[in-house]
């Protein structure tokens, strides 16, 4: 088992009443008696909480209560992403109902910037010239900015849930990071139990729809209340009760609501990212009035212009992600854990985005800034274990203002900081966390056997949802030898019909069938859902790692691999390395193409990762490669060794870092019979029966050759094809086969002279 693949379910589960095959999943994620169980899987209205159990929560409804009575003017001040605007939705509506004389202020993005700000004080008192205020989502870092707010004769009440400061402001504050053991509710999740308190349980359940949009978007623990309030707001989205201008969203977004069940991946990938788009790049004012209007033509039109937005969103996103991954070529990956990036240019809308997607990548945090108004201002993303928030409060000497949780968290700092401030980051990383934080590991929740695997199992999975921060969909181990993989159509994907109701799928694995159908011992990490799809139920099984076991290909497969090396596409151009030095866990590369090699390597550095064929992350990991196939990416490592290699262009690349090590392949294969009249017969029957035919792969190609009783093993057909590749007489384009006519001098072939000395042909 590969050290890197964590299984977490050490303990045997001990549930009476629950199936054995959900048992086992609810033990590793720590719900170990059938009380807890039932509760996880069946939450209820009655297992929330009273709201009352958040301090400030009766000072807070004395206040309002008092403003709704004496109709003073009482302003909303939210926030301009997903959970900001949700909760100033809620509030908003609840308000409304009580008979409140409410207002909504919103700020934007880039002309008041995130929270509570003297600027955006300034507009809201000038337009609204409000009796109360109520920050949500927000203002819990902002004591100067309340006590302006003050000084001008305004009440304020704070709710929010982000990380305190040494200092709070001063006045009636509902936040659940102020206390011990309260739930971590998102920023819509304080003011839907504010909500509650204001009138009854009841009369806050019409919002939860809204509330389990914000704790899904906003990646709180998605355990306890947040679970309570995700399921029944996924309830209420499924229902035809679901909000109106909701619905609008989806329907722009090809979605049709009718008989479908909204689940947490809806959530998360197509209604947030919509609520978030017009905050990201121009007002968030629309996503609000989404939420919050019922006239069918403004809501339809609302729905286009976010549509249009996130399409917009999504490509400056894309844009920002190529240009950071740019920047990462000469950026210190090795040494510095945590990645740092500026661009004055960037959208500060998609930044966080990307930074998300880096972290992603590369395992580790990434904190990528844009310019405004003489600051550089920062979104933060972090991985498991690293919170970013105390990274960013032991450098707090560097940074003009900060703010958010562990995972996620915004900063401003002046530009001639960016440098000391990366410094001070990457030093407190390095000396706080340990290396094992930034390996990345796949946690599995079961081992199962793939032809088990039936609809009623998929059924009973849909009792974890809603997934998110801390309940992720169950991962499942399936160790298999060949597994018999194929071609979805003409794409770039596979899959394996493990039975009549279930059916695996790998998308963007093509490349990767020879592994997949080989006899090495695999895990393959999965996940599975209950798919009805025209009336037809299936168990989907989705492939999401591929991790082999024990790295042992045939002798047949290390000599395609070693001569397809020589291929004129595969000509070693040099290695562009970094240009540092490594470290205990980046920037060593090895290549060979010899088996024996390999394993005494893997003996000599048994804390490197093992690959073969090629890199399974961009992050520049110590690594023994076996085998590599053309196209991996080597620039961002410092010290690549080459073991074994026979051509010369990897000879010429070396230099200080790089160092070429020779030894005998040691090749014990019978090629029996294979001459120049077996490379005839195969580039015949190519040129006569496939010149312009789709390919495949060379496994379904081989299957053709056999079908016309051609009697040529595969090694001695595999060994021909790659000869006619290096001369130009057979190529792959656009998924076809191009077979050219002309004449060439077949011992000219340095694919067919290697093959003559190692395999001693004569």
């Amino acid at each position: 088992m590969n050290e890197d693949y964590i299984n977490q379910n050490n303990t045997k589960p001990t549930l009476v009443s629950v199936p054995p095959e959900l048992a086992a999943i609810l033990v590793a994620r720590g719900i170990d008696t059938d009380e807890k169980a039932q509760k996880f899987l069946f939450p209820k209205v009655s297992d929330l909480a009273s709201p009352y159990i958040l301090e400030g929560m009766a000072e807070a409804v004395a206040i309002i209560g008092k403003h709704i009575v004496s109709k003073s003017t009482i302003t909303v001040f939210g926030d301009y992403d997903c959970d900001g605007i949700g909760a100033s939705a809620i509030l908003y509506l609840a308000l409304k109902a009580l008979g409140a004389n409410v207002n909504v202020f919103i700020p934007t993005r880039q002309e008041d910037g995130y929270g509570l700000s003297l600027n955006a004080l300034k507009r809201v008192i000038h337009n609204y010239h409000p009796h109360l205020m109520i920050s949500v989502d927000c203002g819990i870092s902002s004591a100067e900015e309340v006590k302006y707010a003050q000084e001008a004769g305004i009440e304020f009440i704070v709710t929010d849930h982000h990380e305190p400061q040494s200092v709070l402001p001063d006045c009636t504050i509902v936040n659940p990071k102020i206390q011990k053991n309260a739930c971590e509710y998102c920023g819509a999740g304080v003011v839907f139990k504010l909500v509650e308190a204001l009138k009854d349980r009841d009369f806050a359940l019409q919002f939860v729809d809204i509330c389990a949009i914000s704790t899904i978007a906003d990646l709180v623990p998605l355990k306890g209340e947040n679970r309570v309030i995700a399921r029944l707001g996924l309830s209420m989205l499924s229902s035809k009760n679901i909000r109106a201008g909701i619905k609008a969203l989806l329907r722009a977004a090809g979605v049709h609501t009718f008989g479908k069940k909204i689940n947490s991946y809806d959530v998360a990938y197509k209604i947030a990212p919509r609520l978030n788009a017009s905050g990201r790049l121009s007002n968030a004012e629309k996503s609000f009035r989404l939420l919050v209007e019922d006239d069918a033509t403004m809501l339809s039109l609302l729905a286009a212009e976010l549509e249009a937005e996130n399409k917009q969103r999504q490509e400056l996103c894309q844009t920002t992600i190529d240009e950071a991954n740019a920047m990462l070529k000469d950026y210190d990956l090795i040494n510095n854990k945590v990645i740092v990036l500026a661009k004055d240019d960037w959208e500060g809308g998609v930044i966080g985005i990307a930074a998300a997607k880096l972290a992603q990548d590369y395992y580790r945090p990434a904190i990528l800034f844009s310019k405004r108004d003489n600051l550089l201002k920062g979104s933060c993303r972090s991985i498991v274990g690293i919170s970013i928030h105390d990274v960013l409060n032991g450098c707090s000497d560097k940074i003009e203002q900060f703010g958010g949780h562990s995972m996620a968290a915004g900063l401003s700092i002046l530009p001639q900081n960016l440098e000391a401030f990366t410094r001070a980051v990457n030093a407190y990383v390095a000396k706080n966390y340990e290396d094992a934080l930034f390996l990345d590991k796949i946690r599995y929740d079961a081992e199962i056997d793939i032809k088990k695997i039936n609809i009623e199992f998929a059924r009973s999975l849909e009792c974890f949802e809603p997934y998110g921060n801390e309940n992720p969909i169950p991962t499942f181990l399936f160790k298999a030898k060949a597994v018999p993989f194929k071609r979805i159509g003409n794409y770039n994907h596979i899959k394996y019909s493990a039975n009549k109701e279930c059916e695996l799928i790998a998308f963007h694995a093509y490349n990767q069938l020879d592994v997949l159908t080989s006899k090495m011992d695999k895990e393959l990490y999965l996940t599975v859902e209950h798919e009805i799809f025209r009336n037809t139920e299936k168990a989907k099984c989705f492939l999401k790692k591929i991790v082999i076991d024990n790295i042992t290909p045939t002798e047949e497969n290390i000599l395609i691999d070693y001569l397809a090396a020589l291929l004129p596409e595969n000509k070693n151009d040099g290695c562009i390395q970094a240009k540092c030095r490594p470290s205990s866990l980046y920037g060593h590369l090895i290549i060979t193409y010899c088996k024996k090699t390999f394993d005494k390597l893997c003996a000599r550095f048994p804390n490197y990762k093992k690959a073969y064929h090629c890199l399974d992350t961009p992050n520049p990991y110590n690594t023994v490669l076996l085998s590599p196939q053309n196209g991996i990416i080597t620039d961002k490592f410092c010290l690549i060794e080459v073991y074994d290699t026979f051509y010369d262009e990897v000879a010429a690349a070396s230099d200080q870092t790089t160092t070429v090590k020779d030894c005998p392949m040691g090749f014990h294969l019978n090629i029996g019979g294979f001459d120049i009249v077996c490379i005839r017969e195969i580039y015949i029957y190519l040129l006569t029966t496939q010149n312009g035919c789709r390919y495949w792969g060379q496994d379904d190609l081989y299957e053709r050759f056999m079908k016309k009783e051609y009697t040529r093993s595969r090694l001695q057909f595999d060994i021909s094809c790659l000869i006619l590749r290096e001369m130009g007489l057979l190529s792959f384009q656009n998924n076809s086969i191009i077979v050219k006519n002309h004449k060439v001098d077949i011992n000219q072939s340095r694919i067919l002279n290697m093959v003559r000395a190692i395999c001693n042909l004569s």
